[in-house]
Formats: structure tokens, C-alpha cells, sequence
């Protein structure tokens, strides 16, 4: 996990505590604090860390670095074979690792796990909608090209395997994207858990997802699937239409009717574990 000064203290306390009481609980918790933190948030951390004294390392940067420089970082420093990863906002439900950890178990060959979200802003249980992702292999291959197949704050993988497609790397709001896209290009093997694994904390996401400055985000994302062979000269160009038409010419209020109507499933999915908002509130709640 990586926390830098613009968290809300509160809703990192709750997304750590949420990896804390798993029905498997972590091992180590690596965090990197990127950058100086406030006093709340360093108020969080120690009270952790003295309750887990023998849990918790913590990388301090000395500056903000972004995500792809601080989760590398990280990365480094944790001792397991296998890896969790968690975002300092979000709640993950009490049997994601327990689950994640049998799908590892069952198959050596697979290299990332990871699992549905359930967005929601307020409280837990004001849900907006479900981002679902592809759960088989063959799947994931498949829709890597047109999107992001994993929801970068559910996963678990293997941490040797991550290192061996050179890890994370530093591009700006797609960090995760370019190292899925980079391991799939070098033969590795990814899967999803058809259940909710985490309950992921959204405020004008897509509104963020807008403009030109994102645009040429997207560009340099584009460019590194290309790059590394994840997609060839036709797709590229294509993802680059499609991706122009809905960051610079869409107005921010119709981009989150758009995300709501063909990225986003509004009703709970029907699939083992995964529960009505209200259940998944309830489980949340419980750890």
C-alpha cells in the first residue's frame, strides 16, 4: 500500500484495518508513505505500527514520487512470494485473500488474481455500480488490448514474476495497465475472481477521466502497449480515436452517463460471494 499527504486519515485507517482482519490475514504490511504525510495520517501509522510492531515495514520517500515509483519501491522491500496489493481508501471485503490465496494454491502457473469491485461514495452501502472484469485467462487476453482487465486494487501475484517484466514502472495514471500489459506480452497467466473482492471508494472519477492533460496520458499509455507488444499499429490507432472522442469531446456530465451505461454494471452481479449491496455492506462492516 502506498499513502501520500492528500489522503483522508480516516478512510486509510478503515482500508489497512480492512487487510488487518481478513480470515487470512497478511504476514507483512509493507507501506510507503510517498512523500511527507500530515499529522493525521502519521497519527494512523503509529498507532499501527505499535499495536503490529513486528507486522508493519515502512518506507518513508523523502517526496511525492507517484504511484509507479513508490508501489517499485515497495515491491523491493516485501519478503513474500506472493504480494496483495490495496489502495489506502478502499475496504476489502474479509475472504479476498482467503479465496485469492486458494486460486494461487490451485494453479502455480498462474501469476495475478484479482477480482470485481463494488464503487461506492458516502457510505459503504451507497453503491453506484460494479466494474466487472474478465475472470478466465483466455478472457483477460483477450480484452487487455481495448481495456484495463484487472482492477489494479484487488490483485495478489506473484512477486518474482511481477520483478521479471521489470515491475512497476512510472507512467502516470496507468501504472498498473502498462505491468499487466507488459507480463501478458511475455506469456503470463492472469485470472479473476468472478466475486466483489473490494469495496472501491469513487468521487468524480469520471471527471478526472477528462480533458487534454488526460488525454496525453492515455497517448504515452497507448505508446507502452505498443512498445512492449501488447497491441500492434491497428489498435493503437483505434484506442486513440475512441480515446480522444471520450476525454476531449465529451462533456464531463455525459463521459459519467457513458462510463455508468457501457463500463459499469448497475444491478449486483449474480455470482458466488458477491452478495446484494446490502450483504457486501454487512461483510465490510464485520471486519
Amino acid at each position: 500500500m502506498s499513502v501520500y499527504v492528500k489522503e483522508n486519515a480516516e478512510f486509510f485507517s478503515a482500508a489497512v484495518e480492512s487487510m488487518l482482519y481478513q480470515s487470512c490475514p497478511p504476514t507483512q504490511f509493507v507501506l510507503v508513505c510517498d512523500g511527507p504525510l500530515t499529522p493525521a495520517l502519521d497519527k494512523v501509522i503509529d498507532g499501527f505500527t505499535s499495536t503490529y510492531p513486528d507486522l508493519f515495514r515502512i518506507l518513508r520517500l523523502p517526496v511525492n514520487q507517484g504511484l509507479g515509483v513508490a508501489l517499485q519501491e515497495g515491491l523491493s522491500a516485501c519478503d513474500c512470494e506472493l504480494v496483495a496489493r490495496m489502495d489506502s481508501d478502499d475496504i476489502a471485503l474479509p475472504l479476498r485473500m482467503e479465496h485469492q490465496l486458494a486460486a494461487m494454491n490451485a494453479d502455480p502457473g498462474l501469476s495475478v488474481v484479482g477480482g470485481q469491485i463494488a464503487e461506492f461514495t458516502g457510505t459503504m452501502g451507497n453503491i453506484q455500480g460494479y466494474r466487472m472484469v474478465p475472470v478466465s485467462p483466455e478472457k483477460i487476453r483477450q480484452s487487455a488490448a481495448r481495456r484495463n482487465p484487472m482492477n489494479h486494487m484487488t490483485v495478489l501475484f506473484r512477486k518474482a514474476d511481477v520483478l521479471t517484466a521489470g515491475g512497476y514502472q512510472d507512467l502516470k495514471g496507468f501504472e498498473d495497465y502498462f505491468l499487466w500489459g507488459r507480463m501478458l506480452a511475455a506469456g503470463c497467466c492472469m485470472a479473476n475472481l468472478p466475486e466483489v473482492c473490494v469495496l472501491a471508494r469513487v468521487s468524480g472519477l469520471q471527471a478526472r477521466r477528462g480533458g487534454w492533460n488526460y488525454f496525453c496520458q492515455t497517448v504515452r499509455l497507448e505508446h507502452a502497449l505498443r512498445t512492449c507488444g501488447l497491441i500492434g499499429a491497428g489498435t493503437y490507432c483505434q484506442n486513440l480515436l475512441i480515446r480522444f472522442g471520450g476525454t476531449v469531446l465529451l462533456p464531463d456530465a455525459l463521459r459519467q452517463r457513458v462510463y455508468q451505461r457501457f463500463l459499469r454494471r448497475g444491478d449486483a452481479p449474480e455470482m458466488p460471494w458477491a452478495g446484494t449491496p446490502e450483504e457486501l455492506t454487512a461483510a465490510a462492516s464485520q471486519s
